[in-house]
């Protein structure tokens, strides 16, 4: 019995599997094994009576074989890249937020930023408090220099998921980039309380403090990215820098 729930877990539609579902083609071995089973074990026992039933074996099997091969080779065109699968589900679902928030993400990783743009809004169009897309929207108008708008996006982001850490470590980016170096500093230090991993943060903090003066502080935070991250390159070459102001200021 444990065996049997594990297995119609990802079908039932009860937990969220990705897009499941909306689109859940991977989960389709599972329903299906029991259909396979029958096949298997039924086929014989249903031909053993047929004349000539090696003929009509082979020749269904022949049929099987070339329509299998034709909706694989269908499924193949959709599953070749993000962008396809998720045009895809757009395609042949309803209002489905979730895959144009995963197909903006897919046209980002190539420089489609109108067209993502389109689909964040859209999905947000479906679902207001589907926080997701604010967030991603965001990032694409700050890039674009539309930082105000940005703002507006990222603040409903949080407004909707408070814990949500990257919206609270680009607003911080943000309100560096318009010189308001102290909301900056309060949105770095809330991406830290809630990841305090968050190596980024503790360097784009630092260069926040080292704008205010603290360089001490900038110290701290650079040498606290890099104790997490010793790899982290930027970190390490802020600390140098601010380790030459801090001598220069003795």
């Amino acid at each position: 019995m444990v065996v049997v729930s594990r297995t119609l877990v990802p079908v039932l539609g009860l937990i969220q599997g990705g897009l499941w579902p909306a689109m859940a083609d991977r989960w389709a071995y599972v329903p299906l094994i029991g259909i396979f089973i029958m096949i298997v074990w039924g086929v014989p026992e249903l031909v053993a009576r047929w004349p000539q039933k090696k003929i009509w074996v082979n020749a269904l099997a022949t049929v099987l074989l070339f329509v299998l091969a034709a909706v694989t080779w269908e499924k193949l065109d959709y599953w070749k890249d993000s962008i396809s699968l998720f045009r895809r589900a757009v395609k042949v679902t309803k209002e489905n937020y979730i895959a144009h928030n995963n197909l903006g993400s897919a046209l980002v990783e190539q420089d489609l930023m109108e067209e993502a743009a389109d689909h964040y809004r859209e999905a947000i169009r479906i679902n207001p408090d589907y926080e997701t897309p604010y967030n991603n929207l965001g990032i694409i108008l700050e890039n674009q220099g539309h930082i105000e708008e940005a703002i507006r996006y990222y603040q409903k982001t949080l407004h909707l998921k408070p814990d949500y850490e990257l919206a609270h470590y680009n607003l911080g980016n943000a309100f560096a980039r318009q010189n308001l170096i102290d909301e900056a500093i309060h949105y770095y230090r809330m991406a830290i309380r809630i990841n305090p991993t968050y190596v980024q943060a503790y360097d784009n903090l630092g260069i926040a403090l080292i704008r205010k003066g603290n360089i001490t502080g900038a110290i701290y935070q650079f040498r606290k990215a890099i104790e997490i991250n010793p790899n982290y390159i930027s970190a390490r070459k802020n600390l140098k820098q601010a380790l030459i102001l801090q001598q220069q200021n003795q």
